[in-house]
């Protein structure tokens, strides 16, 4: 493996976590059939998610023991921007057995990432006041239509964090 700054590591595997067509370009052309490096190649892109990872407050949001899928069509993998969000998995993962309460919800929606096209090749730091206003307004839009079904949502929120298909 040869590092961005030059330095070389040895190894016998390598186990990639970035996206499979990215992995087929860092490999040698040499080192990879030429059939399965098409077929990955050709692959289309599956939708990425937008997340909202949530910080709740101090016994305020019940633990769910149970993940809710929530969806108005049978194409939910088609979230469109206009009509965003259609569909959404809202789930607390336990802290402690028997918790009543969460300390944490994720509430994780399919989003097209070729809206996020024009800021993939920038770092994160430098993507502009334009990306952060979008991040922020799908935020509050994915909580807003999960507090239809868990009303007082947005008020049992202390913080929360976002990722879009660019992070996630």
């Amino acid at each position: 493996v040869i590092l961005t700054d030059g330095r070389e590591i040895g190894t016998k595997n390598v186990i990639s976590a970035v996206h499979p067509s990215l992995t087929m370009r860092m490999i040698p052309e040499e080192k990879i059939r030429k059939t399965y490096r098409k077929r990955i190649l050709g692959l289309e892109n599956s939708p990425g998610f937008f997340s909202v990872y949530m910080i709740m407050k101090k016994d305020r949001f019940r633990y769910r023991n149970y993940n809710h899928f929530h969806y108005s069509s049978d194409s939910y993998f088609d979230d469109h921007l206009g009509t965003w969000p259609d569909s959404y998995l809202l789930y607390t993962p336990a802290v402690e057995q028997q918790a009543e309460f969460s300390q944490t919800a994720s509430i994780l929606a399919f989003m097209d990432y070729k809206v996020f096209q024009k800021w993939e090749s920038v770092p994160p730091s430098k993507r502009g006041e334009a990306y952060e206003v979008f991040k922020e307004e799908a935020a509050e839009k994915l909580i807003g239509l999960a507090e239809k079904r868990y009303p007082g949502l947005r008020s049992d929120i202390a913080s929360y964090f976002v990722s879009t298909p660019l992070t996630f």
